[in-house]
């Protein structure tokens, strides 16, 4: 339960994101426009270009770092051990002082959390299968009886 918990959280800020991603994209295509528009230089739509890539940028940065931030807490909880930080899983982030996943290391991450999810579900079903089965012959012995 409290994973579908954390992947709505995490779904949610990845969506404000991606909208903040697109905001900012119609608003220098807006700019830029204007600004050729206007007869402006060329050097003008390019330093507007390069200001909306940055913002882009910084906002993709975040994204990385939720995205790291949300496998490696979902394989703590799932006691996954991580990718070793000295294999190419990883990459440094300047300007947060922090590692983070490659998307090699998300791939990998990811494809164990969905191997120990998966070995977790059979093991309930399972359970509820034999519970079934038990319930099944149950019944039918208590109408056996009664007949």
């Amino acid at each position: 339960m409290f994973f579908i918990l954390d992947k709505m959280k995490y779904r949610r800020q990845m969506n404000k994101l991606n909208n903040e991603i697109k905001d900012i994209d119609k608003h220098f295509s807006n700019q830029i426009k204007k600004a050729r528009k206007e007869g402006n230089k060329e050097e003008d739509a390019i330093a507007i270009i390069q200001e909306g890539s940055f913002e882009c940028l910084l906002i993709q940065h975040e994204k990385d770092i939720l995205t790291t931030s949300y496998l490696t807490g979902l394989a703590n909880k799932l006691i996954i051990p991580l990718p070793n930080k000295d294999s190419d899983n990883w990459k440094e982030h300047a300007s947060h002082y922090r590692t983070l996943l490659t998307d090699k290391g998300i791939y990998d991450l990811r494809g164990r959390i969905r191997r120990e999810q998966k070995e977790r579900s059979e093991v309930f079903l399972r359970w509820i299968m034999a519970l079934t089965g038990i319930g099944g012959v149950l019944i039918g012995l208590i109408s056996t009886i009664k007949n």
